[in-house]
């Protein structure tokens, strides 16, 4: 995955946080309560899941509430986002908003104020520099944004920064599906394919001495596995039934079919 600076790393943070504002200000009271793409959350619970862990970057503690419906749950970390969403589902779309105008714009000051962004910052995915925690900021705003979208059947953004820094963040775990979760065995070549207006991307996945990597571009692969960008999108992050893509045609497999139904089998991260 490329390489951001700390400059435009606070530049795509502040505007998927915009892009974000200025969707929510446009929903509808009906808006707020259609189902999204996640297990029991609404629009609304999403914007609540994203208010609760900026929350908590800054500072704050979780709420201690009781979770009663958690079969969906699958680690300590997805509990702490079930208490994020719960603990506001009683408050009002407008209370949620005003939340995250107020937890983004101290954030925004924070991340501006740090002139150093290799220092050691956790982020839901572990401890790592602050360069890495608000890239994963990003992406997570950036998906639970496209679930919103989705949800009231508006388009999804692809063409922005964060669109751009998002799907560097799928494709660059890629390798660690195809060597580590298929286990995949060497010489194995897989290509992913993945198109849509005016885009597309040409990705090969080799494996050799038992790790997987990208490599240029093979004439001899074992499978390539197509499809458009928002079936990419939603196949990383668990979004749809791989199973269900590959048989409802929104997956192609072109090559050793049972490879590729392994692999996309296994291409959500987000679990």
């Amino acid at each position: 995955m490329t390489a951001v600076t700390r400059e435009g790393l606070i530049e795509i943070q502040v505007e998927i946080w915009g892009s974000l504002l200025e969707f929510c200000n446009k929903l509808t009271p009906t808006d707020w309560k259609k189902q999204t793409n996640c297990p029991t959350w609404t629009v609304k619970d999403c914007l609540s899941h994203l208010v609760g862990i900026e929350s908590r970057l800054l500072g704050y503690s979780v709420p201690k509430i009781e979770i009663n419906e958690s079969d969906h749950v699958n680690n300590s970390q997805g509990l702490t986002n079930e208490i994020d969403v719960v603990s506001r589902r009683s408050n009002s779309p407008e209370d949620i908003v005003n939340e995250f105008m107020s937890v983004t714009a101290m954030r925004t000051a924070y991340l501006k104020a740090e002139d150093d962004f290799s220092v050691e910052a956790e982020s839901p995915v572990g401890i790592g520099s602050l360069s890495d925690q608000v890239s994963v900021r990003i992406f997570d705003c950036w998906v639970h944004l496209q679930d919103m979208r989705m949800a009231i059947n508006v388009p999804c953004d692809f063409v922005s920064k964060a669109a751009d820094l998002s799907f560097g963040r799928m494709f660059s775990v890629m390798p660690f599906v195809v060597g580590k979760k298929v286990g995949a065995t060497d010489g194995t070549t897989v290509v992913f394919e993945v198109y849509g207006d005016e885009y597309s991307v040409k990705k090969f996945v080799d494996v050799s001495n038992s790790r997987a990597s990208f490599v240029p571009g093979s004439a001899d692969s074992n499978v390539s596995i197509l499809c458009p960008k928002d079936i990419f999108f939603m196949l990383t992050c668990g979004r749809i039934d791989p199973v269900k893509a590959v048989k409802n045609g929104l997956v192609k497999l072109k090559g050793d079919t049972s490879l590729g139904e392994k692999v996309v089998s296994k291409m959500n991260f987000m679990i």
